[in-house]
């Protein structure tokens, strides 16, 4: 009996129990195909966004007790590695 994997939902067939079964190129190839692109331009776009995030000297923001917007992130500031921030000006 046919099944899918777990991940991408790749379509399979069973060799032993659908060996007799008719080939069809869109279901057990070119809709597999799809979805391994589909998957690959998925975690290309999460490597880019992670690649920014960690290129970025201060990539994370938030809202002070002032109202302000800050950014922050850590590094070395005045020879210490440590928490950094500076308000965001718009």
């Amino acid at each position: 009996m046919a099944s899918n994997t777990p991940n991408l939902d790749l379509y399979k067939k069973d060799p032993v129990q659908d060996g007799d079964d008719t080939f069809n190129i869109e279901t057990m190839l070119n809709e597999n195909w799809d979805k391994i692109d589909e998957g690959i331009g998925d975690a290309a776009e999460s490597k880019t966004a992670i690649d920014a995030h960690k290129a970025a000297a201060m990539p994370h923001k938030f809202i002070g007790s002032d109202g302000k917007v800050y950014r922050w992130g850590l590094g070395q500031q005045g020879g210490q590695f440590g928490f950094i921030y500076e308000e965001v000006v718009v």
